[in-house]
C-alpha cells in the first residue's frame, strides 16, 4: 500500500478503497483495518479509532449495505458497496485528491 493512499479520504472511502481494491473484496477484523487506514495515511485525534472505524464499518454493513460479514469475522464488499466505490473513483473530488498525492 502506498504510504499516502487514504490521506484526506473520510474513514468510509478509505474502507471502500480497502476493500475495493483487495482481490477478494474483503477487510480484516476492525482493529486492522484501523491499522490499515492510519498506515494509508488517515489521520485522527480519536482517542479510540478503533471504536471509530468499528461504527463506520456497522453502518456500512447494517444501514448502507455496503459491507457484509463472513463467516471468518472480516467483511466483504457487497454489490453495493463495489457500486460505491466505482461511483466514488469516478468524482472529480477523488480524481483530485490523486492527483494532488502524486498518484
Amino acid at each position: 500500500m502506498i504510504r499516502e493512499a487514504h490521506a484526506g479520504m473520510s474513514v468510509r472511502w478509505a474502507i471502500l478503497s480497502l476493500a475495493g481494491e483487495s482481490e477478494d473484496g474483503t477487510v480484516p477484523r476492525t482493529a486492522e483495518v484501523a491499522d490499515q487506514l492510519k498506515a494509508g495515511g488517515i489521520n485522527s485525534e480519536s482517542k479510540n479509532f478503533s471504536s471509530n472505524v468499528s461504527a463506520v464499518l456497522s453502518d456500512m454493513a447494517r444501514q448502507k449495505r455496503e459491507l457484509e460479514m463472513t463467516d471468518g469475522g472480516n467483511y466483504r464488499l457487497t454489490e453495493k458497496g463495489r457500486g460505491a466505490w466505482e461511483a466514488i473513483k469516478r468524482t472529480t473530488q477523488y480524481q483530485n485528491r490523486l492527483f494532488s498525492i502524486g498518484q
